[in-house]
């Protein structure tokens, strides 16, 4: 007899527990591999601002040049004000697509817990 009810126990196992899993598990490593994916643009940009600044306060050789050294730095705090924004909504909205794909998958497993407990 348990080996007529293993293949069912399986099936149930699979469809109940490790499917459900599978998909949340997904879902985490896609959010973490975008978020990551994310974070390495926002330090990449950043890194390579830092270092075009850098080079050019060494090229800066008199009060002209160190005068439109400054003025550039205006417009970089700008710029880099610009990319903290754009990154900042970027994670944002990959945490409202998290949450909402997590959500669907909430209902759906509900849904087939429901509709296997009737």
């Amino acid at each position: 007899m348990s080996q007529t009810t293993s293949p069912n126990v399986n099936a149930s196992f699979e469809r109940l527990v490790a499917a459900p899993y599978r998909s949340y598990a997904d879902l985490v490593l896609e959010y973490c591999q975008k978020l990551s994916a994310a974070q390495n643009d926002a330090i990449r940009a950043g890194t390579d601002l830092g270092m075009a600044q850098a080079r050019t306060w060494l090229e800066a050789r008199d009060i002209e040049s160190f005068q439109l050294v400054v003025e550039s730095q205006q417009k970089t705090s700008q710029d880099v004000s610009e990319r903290f924004k754009g990154d900042a909504d970027r994670i944002v909205a990959l945490s409202r697509e998290y949450a909402q794909k997590g959500q669907q998958l909430v209902q759906k497993n509900l849904k087939s817990l429901t509709a296997n407990a009737s």
